[in-house]
């Protein structure tokens, strides 16, 4: 598997081993019903590889065999600053535990409320998030039942088994500072990226040459010879 990413991630061959042992984890630790099948934290510097890894591990995993989807779902957790937010965030986050993609990634957790911060903690420490209020499904979607008395209320939030991503710029201790130290503690792996070589920067412009080299060709019908971009 590493090898394989590696041809399309570079200069992380650390990273995505911690990757691939990550998403392996569960097969071979098991895992318990509804829980989580694992919950990682995906970190590093802008531009080091670390959304490009995901995707092309997620694909590689389905192209395997090993998911049924290849599909990310990604909740930027900045959309919900402040208690306002509360419906909005629930019915976001119902959605993506409850659709088909068997990861789930979580982006700017550093801009959420801190009691939607809580809600995800529960689901990785205690594997599951009570709601305070009454709420149902209709047509797929969570809604607000108000104090209405209802016989198929959901009065709880799950992870579903999937996995569940922490995906920042900032480390384990900056996690800690926002969610605490038992929900770092229950993470199964911290995955972090490293500063990328002269080495990977030369293959990563060689790519983008020949992919830009491409496109013209296919969509311009136009040839775009290379040039000497590589220092």
């Amino acid at each position: 598997a590493v090898q394989a990413l590696e041809q399309k991630v570079f200069g992380q061959e650390a990273f995505l081993k911690s990757l691939v042992i990550a998403f392996k984890r569960p097969y071979v630790m098991g895992h318990e019903g509804e829980r989580a099948r694992n919950a990682m934290l995906v970190c590093g510097a802008p531009c080091t590889g670390r959304r490009l890894a995901l995707r092309e591990t997620v694909r590689f995993l389905k192209d395997s065999g090993v998911f049924a989807s290849a599909d990310t779902a990604w909740v930027d957790l900045a959309l919900y600053p402040s208690p306002s937010q509360e419906k909005l965030f629930l019915q976001d986050l119902y959605a993506a535990l409850a659709g088909d993609a068997e990861v789930v990634v979580f982006d700017h957790y550093e801009a959420c409320h801190s009691g939607f911060l809580n809600v995800l903690s529960e689901l990785v420490t205690e594997g599951k998030s009570p709601l305070q209020s009454r709420y149902v499904l209709q047509n797929g979607r969570l809604i607000d039942a108000g104090g209405a008395l209802v016989s198929d209320a959901v009065s709880a939030l799950t992870p579903r088994g999937k996995y569940l991503v922490f995906f920042s710029e900032r480390g384990a201790q900056a996690l800690a500072g926002r969610f605490g130290r038992p929900f770092v503690q229950a993470l199964g792996d911290v995955c972090e990226t490293q500063p990328l070589g002269e080495e990977a920067l030369r293959r990563i412009a060689s790519s983008q040459e020949e992919a830009l080299c491409a496109r013209a060709r296919r969509s311009l019908a136009f040839e775009l010879k290379e040039t000497s971009l590589l220092i």
